[in-house]
């Protein structure tokens, strides 16, 4: 039976309520006692809809006027609420005690909580994104970039696998100043860094593969890697990254498919790699016949990126890097990118967004 039914009828409520008439005092006010006893047992719970006065009133026997009087006073201890439309309730304030012993349950506990996430103060500073929501000024400034945009995107047919080309060339002009020379068809936009290394994974990774993964490592690329059917193998590290002396063991010893890194800014421990120790990465990625695909985030100061260098940028590197695009803009821009991009990770990306990806170093032999 409903449980809010149940308590709206009269017949069910009585039977909660008990003996409530035997007490000693004014009548409302023994019956705002029982009500109370109810709720603070458990009996009466959260989200239950209690019998409109004049019901409540011919059931008991008593006048309209207690009834009205026994709600008003549960109303003042905040133990009921009413509403237009939806009459009198159980408040979400009310304290229990106990569960009943049949085992029912709090009711109208999912909207108490969907409404403090709906309802949340207005001064209140949310820790779950990077930015808050734009201003006056924001709106205008993307009206302006939309005038201006807008003749030439009605003209396109709007449907770009890789990404937007404007924001592919601006992503490679970005990365050739920074050290990474890249050009605009090596660049693929997705719509995460899961997807990336979904795209990534689903070209170089097959069942019964083996990738060296960082631990401490980003479980959200390892859930990737393993739902591709790739067995993982730890490697330990230190305050300058991965272990070059673990890795060299674990590349002769595993023969890996892929080797996936975070040199900047390590997930996470946010150790950022030095470039001698990137350096030796890659040539160890080399004599192993594993081609680097070398991590790059785009949160690396100019100074890091100065000092530690990209992977990818080396000679014979033959590296993919996935970038948070994100990190330096609002959050609610997502995209990611992967220089240089295989044809074929291109067209893997036609079909639409697959599910989740990361950052990965593939090889040359799969």
């Amino acid at each position: 039976m409903d449980r809010n039914r149940e308590t709206s009828e009269p017949a069910g409520l009585i039977d909660l309520l008990g003996d409530w008439s035997s007490a000693e005092g004014p009548l409302y006010q023994r019956l705002t006692e029982a009500f109370v006893r109810a709720v603070r047992s458990g009996d009466l719970c959260t989200g239950d809809r209690l019998p409109s006065e004049r019901r409540l009133a011919d059931a008991l026997s008593v006048s309209r006027a207690t009834v009205v009087a026994a709600y008003d006073a549960l109303r003042g201890s905040g133990l009921v609420e009413t509403r237009r439309g939806s009459g009198t309730r159980v408040s979400g304030g009310a304290v229990v005690h106990r569960i009943p012993a049949d085992g029912r349950v709090l009711g109208g506990q999912a909207t108490t909580v969907i409404q403090r996430l709906v309802e949340q103060p207005p001064n209140l500073i949310s820790l779950g994104q990077a930015a808050e929501a734009g201003g006056p000024d924001l709106a205008q400034a993307l009206l302006h970039l939309v005038r201006e945009d807008l003749p030439g995107l009605i003209l396109d047919a709007g449907y770009h696998p890789a990404g937007l080309p404007a924001l592919r060339a601006a992503i490679a002009a970005h990365h050739t100043a920074h050290g990474l020379p890249t050009v605009p068809d090596q660049v693929v936009v997705t719509t995460g860094a899961t997807q990336a290394v979904t795209l990534s994974a689903q070209l170089y990774l097959g069942r019964g593969s083996t990738t060296i993964v960082e631990s401490p490592g980003w479980p959200g690329c390892q859930d990737v890697l393993r739902a591709a059917g790739s067995r993982l193998v730890g490697v330990e590290l230190d305050s300058d990254g991965i272990r070059i002396d673990r890795l060299a063991t674990a590349l002769a010893e595993h023969r890996p498919a892929l080797l996936y890194l975070m040199p900047t800014y390590h997930n996470p421990t946010g150790t950022l790699m030095s470039a001698g120790r990137r350096r030796r990465v890659t040539e160890l990625a080399s004599l192993s016949d594993l081609a680097s695909r070398a991590y790059y985030d785009e949160k690396i100061s100019r100074e890091a990126s100065a000092t530690a260098g990209h992977c990818s940028a080396w000679p014979d590197a033959g590296s993919t890097s996935c970038s948070p695009c994100s990190a330096t803009t609002r959050s609610t821009s997502h995209d990611r990118w992967q220089p240089p991009a295989d044809k074929e990770l291109r067209t893997r990306s036609e079909p639409g967004p697959p599910p989740a990806g990361g950052c990965l170093r593939p090889s040359r032999r799969m």
